[in-house]
């Protein structure tokens, strides 16, 4: 009910922030297959029971004796790879994948067996180009330019160290965009990448697209004297050739 006029309605306090939402942790499959193979234990303690995204080349599509659907990601070990059970119902989307098909699969980590890193509950969320696919300009270029453009987001996933607040809690998007603001040539590039993006007609990809991801782990040193096998495919080597002509 409305105050009689005149009467000055009660102060309202503002409702508290939205808390960020929680961080799927984005890893290769490489990565995860470090982890467990240096050491079990602590492999499980950090990806076991946890919902993950990971982004890499299809090795093999196969079924299992109980004709459950796996599809193994190359870790660019011959007798290795990440194993993802995949829903009975996920088999149309699966059936259209290939070998050598860059493509991000979620799931819940389930541990380590036989020496395999295995995901459970998978489902495609992102299918990229096939290995004999020609890769479009374009679209490396609007990875490229997303990449300058949804930074904040790379740093949150990639980097989680510098996302973390004091207290040990989630720093919010809007505090990491003010750290990378707070650099001068931030704002420019991202100036020029919505510009660039504008002039050839393209919008940027939403800052949580799994390709980000995977593009900007390769273009970190940590993977340059070892590239992982999604670094070295065309359409990685398209979206790099894209950023170093910003």
């Amino acid at each position: 009910m409305s105050p009689p006029i005149g009467e000055a309605q009660a102060p309202t306090e503002e409702p508290p922030p939205s808390p960020p939402a929680p961080i799927v942790p984005h890893v290769s499959p490489r990565e995860l297959w470090e982890a467990y193979s240096d050491n079990e234990v602590a492999g499980d303690l950090k990806y076991r029971g946890k919902d993950l995204v990971v982004t890499g080349i299809v090795r093999d599509i196969s079924k299992d004796v109980a004709d459950n659907i796996l599809v193994a990601l190359d870790v660019g070990e011959i007798l290795h790879a990440v194993m993802c059970h995949v829903p009975k119902n996920e088999i149309t989307t699966v059936a259209k994948l290939s070998k050598g098909q860059l493509v991000a699969l979620r799931g819940t980590g389930r541990g380590f067996v036989m020496q395999r890193p295995v995901l459970g509950g998978c489902h495609v969320i992102w299918a990229g180009p096939k290995a004999k696919d020609k890769i479009d300009p374009k679209v490396a270029l609007a990875t490229a330019r997303s990449l300058n453009i949804c930074a904040h987001k790379m740093v949150r996933v990639l980097m989680p160290e510098l996302a973390t607040a004091r207290d040990g809690g989630p720093v919010s998007d809007d505090d990491l965009m003010k750290v990378l603001e707070a650099q001068p040539a931030y704002r420019s590039t991202v100036d020029k990448a919505n510009a660039d993006l504008s002039a050839a007609g393209l919008v940027p990809l939403p800052c949580d697209h799994p390709s980000l991801f995977a593009a900007s782990r390769c273009e970190s040193e940590s993977v340059a004297k070892r590239p992982p096998p999604e670094c070295k495919t065309p359409w990685t080597k398209a979206v790099m050739a894209a950023i170093q002509t910003q």
